[in-house]
């Protein structure tokens, strides 16, 4: 089939100074074949939209096979009772000790005398 210097996407025709690309139809992630039978020239703009729109819809399909297979998570968590409150006692205040000093002092005072 003959492009006839046509965007296949939207049908305006390809000018020399237009950046150009080559597009699967049926795109390889989505089981097109690489086959110049599936291959048509496409606008660069074009091209980023489809190439968009096909990973989105091979990630739907992905997204599905795993659910049925089981290979996803559940998306709700388990619900358990949780754990026993354990029982903190209350702190008790630090004994204030005076400076060092002061100890220092008496030692070295009950040592003299």
């Amino acid at each position: 089939m003959q492009a006839d210097n046509r965007c296949h996407l939207c049908s305006v025709p390809i000018k020399p100074t237009d950046r150009h690309e080559f597009d699967h139809v049926i795109a390889l992630i989505n089981g097109g074949l690489n086959r110049e039978s599936n291959i048509r020239p496409a606008h660069y703009l074009c091209h980023k939209i489809k190439t968009a729109l096909d990973v989105k819809e091979k990630a739907k399909v992905a997204a599905v096979r795993k659910k049925h297979t089981g290979i996803t998570r559940p998306k709700q968590k388990i619900q358990s009772g949780g754990f026993p409150k354990s029982y903190k006692p209350a702190r008790e205040e630090k004994m204030k000790l005076p400076p060092r000093r002061m100890f220092a002092s008496a030692v070295i005072d009950g040592e003299d005398e």
